[in-house]
């Protein structure tokens, strides 16, 4: 339990409610992904993840 969140899909500060429809669950190392701005720090995390394009 402790390693998945909660994600707004449409933000609250930007209009987003709690409703089911704008909530989805992910692990908590692809919520961070979502929010981070820094480049490099995406670059790290999504070859942590063993992401890709696809």
């Amino acid at each position: 339990m402790d390693e998945i969140h909660c994600h707004h899909k449409m933000p609250k500060a930007k209009g987003g409610g709690d409703e089911y429809k704008n909530l989805v669950i992910l692990h908590k190392d692809v919520h961070r992904l979502i929010h981070l701005i820094d480049d490099n720090k995406i670059y790290e995390l999504t070859k942590e993840l063993n992401l890709d394009d696809s």
